[in-house]
């Protein structure tokens, strides 16, 4: 869909329910918005934010390249992830750190994702939390591998 259909649904949602609080889109859909618009990642952030005050949702799987390009290749990378939640971070939007793990990476892993995270909350002070997500493994492709059960 076009991006402008889904500023209208934070919009009309807005405006029917304004006492809502609104989390919507992860750093991977604000990047295929500014693909498909061509705009700033910012600009939209502002856009969006003024339609409704709202906040995005999280969604970090893990960072680290290794990992990142077996899990969800197909997703923003970790610099693109990072660069919309500091802009969204520096128009004064809050949002949730997360880390998806126990499926194939290791510790060095899952202690990079924390320091880039960590790195990023110094600069911004943006995040409201940190979510560990376990990975659940035994309904994904990751199922039959035996490090997915370990960890």
């Amino acid at each position: 869909m076009p991006y402008d259909w889904y500023l209208n649904i934070i919009r009309s949602i807005h405006e029917a329910y304004p006492e809502l609080h609104l989390k919507a889109w992860t750093a991977v859909e604000w990047d295929w918005f500014e693909r498909i618009t061509k705009r700033p990642t910012q600009e939209l952030l502002a856009e969006m934010k003024s339609a409704a005050s709202a906040r995005f949702r999280r969604g970090a799987e893990i960072f680290h390249p290794d990992i990142r390009s077996k899990l969800c290749d197909y997703k923003a990378d970790a610099d693109q992830w990072l660069r919309v939640h500091r802009e969204w971070h520096e128009l004064g939007g809050k949002s949730n750190a997360t880390m998806l793990y126990g499926h194939i990476e290791s510790a060095e892993h899952r202690i990079d994702h924390m320091l880039r995270l960590r790195d990023l909350q110094d600069q911004t002070g943006g995040f409201q939390t940190f979510i560990p997500w376990r990975s659940t493994p035994r309904t994904t492709r990751w199922a039959r591998t035996s490090r997915s059960r370990a960890a």
